[in-house]
């Protein structure tokens, strides 16, 4: 439509607005193609089209799995160069750090043909934070998951510390509720992987994937003794408590569910407090994080405000891993955090969630490694392309 000097188009495309054309003074987009791989999201993220001035104009329609997508890809764009920054003050090479994109439990970085590696995915999860993030909706596979919690702590024995957990740093005190064990034999940790159930969507969290990994790095002599957690609010007031073993419980956790469609499955954004990853850290560890951590904010050129007063989770996982000066490397020592999640109340309105019990869901810091070790994960051509749209 033409009146004097507007116009108003409406463009309807396929595979050249999908892949990111750019619309001068686009204001309003329906947005409903979806991609599982992270390349092609990125593409696909110029569709604003907007101009410095219009920004309030603009209106971007789509569906919650898209958003939730795209702020992840946002998230782990950052921490990649993040990434970069503490490699460049580490005084490292690429081959040395063995740079890491932040994974997804449904996403992949790319193609399978863009890999080059036929049916053979090769994984590495040294350097790198993993959680639950996307978790069953299955009465039946939740109740089996409990119980290998349940096994976990009853083979681990009497916790090194319970209730109120602090760590004194400085001027800084962090706490936690809940009970930590320490120096758990890999053995345990591969043993609760392979009695867990992940969701099938899940190509990189996947819990038996994880325990091959850890199985292989632990007979190169590394993740071999490890920092487990429970963690959660005290099990008392509003919290409803889950008792994992005598004297072991801790009040469930909330949640909020990031998807709307919760037929098969309980999706949330994050699962881990930032915090959560120091409660590995010792003192001289924690003081040459947070000194790595101020110096790759000092040598950002958008700094503002002031410096970090905590290390960051990247510089946590290289100082365990790498060391630094007067500072030895433990690649031994992995992080194994778990939380019980009260999935009622974190979807009070959802029938599939309904007298579900606790929802088990970990996360899993692993430190940084010079070793290239990696485990296979086996997917056929037919079963990629259904669970990547056939993106290429």
């Amino acid at each position: 439509e033409n009146r004097g000097k507007g116009l108003k188009v409406i463009a309807i495309g396929g595979d050249k607005l999908a892949r990111g054309l750019t619309l001068e003074g686009l204001s309003t987009s329906y947005f409903l193609r979806a991609s599982r791989m992270y390349d092609t999201l990125m593409q696909m993220g110029r569709w604003f089209g907007y101009r410095p001035g219009y920004l309030d104009l603009c209106r971007l329609y789509t569906s919650s799995d898209l958003v939730g997508w795209f702020k992840h890809i946002s998230d782990a764009a950052a921490e990649l160069r993040e990434e970069f920054e503490v490699m460049a003050n580490s005084r490292a090479t690429p081959r040395e750090y063995g740079l890491k994109i932040q994974s997804h439990s449904e996403l992949m970085i790319t193609s399978q043909l863009k890999m080059r590696t036929g049916k053979r995915l090769l994984l590495s999860y040294s350097g790198q934070l993993l959680q639950t993030v996307s978790l069953p909706a299955d009465k039946v596979v939740l109740e089996a998951n409990l119980e290998a919690a349940k096994c976990l702590v009853a083979a681990m024995g009497k916790p090194a510390e319970g209730g109120t957990i602090e760590r004194q740093h400085g001027a800084i005190t962090l706490k936690w509720n809940g009970h930590v064990w320490k120096d758990v034999n890999e053995s345990m940790v591969e043993d609760f992987l392979l009695s867990y159930e992940t969701t099938p969507d899940a190509r990189r969290v996947n819990s038996k994937v994880l325990a091959q990994f850890i199985r292989k790095m632990a007979a190169s002599g590394e993740l071999t003794h490890w920092t487990v957690a429970l963690l959660g609010l005290p099990a008392t007031g509003q919290a409803r408590p889950v008792e994992l073993a005598t004297g072991i419980s801790v009040g469930m956790v909330k949640r909020s569910a990031a998807d709307s469609d919760m037929r098969d499955r309980y999706s949330i954004g994050v699962l881990l407090d930032p915090k959560d990853e120091l409660l590995a850290l010792d003192q001289p560890q924690w003081h040459a994080a947070l000194e790595l951590t101020i110096r790759t904010w000092e040598a950002r050129k958008d700094q503002t405000g002031e410096p970090p007063a905590m290390p960051s989770g990247i510089t946590s996982r290289t100082i365990r891993g790498f060391g630094a000066n007067g500072v030895a490397a433990d690649p031994g020592k992995g992080l194994l955090v778990l939380y019980v999640l009260d999935a009622e109340k974190a979807a009070p309105d959802s029938n599939a969630l309904k007298g579900l019990p606790g929802v088990v869901a970990f996360g899993i810091s692993f430190p940084g490694s010079k070793s290239d070790n990696k485990v296979e994960y086996m997917v056929n051509n037919v079963g990629w392309e259904s669970v990547n749209d056939g993106a290429d």
